[in-house]
């Protein structure tokens, strides 16, 4: 069964590559893939998050 409200939810899977301080989960992660798939993400979607292995969706 799909969303009801229509809206398009992507997750980007984290990246390795991330700033020494603290930061929010979508401006945490530095690579140049992970930029890659942030863009595509806020093309194709209504909203996106970061998907952690160690902390689910942040």
């Amino acid at each position: 069964m799909g969303d009801v409200t229509g809206s398009t939810r992507v997750y980007v899977g984290y990246g390795a590559k991330k700033q020494d301080s603290e930061a929010y989960a979508y401006n945490l992660y530095t690579s140049s893939y992970f930029q890659k798939k942030r863009e595509y993400a806020e093309l194709v979607g209504d909203s996106w998050s970061v998907l952690s292995a160690l902390y689910g969706s942040l």
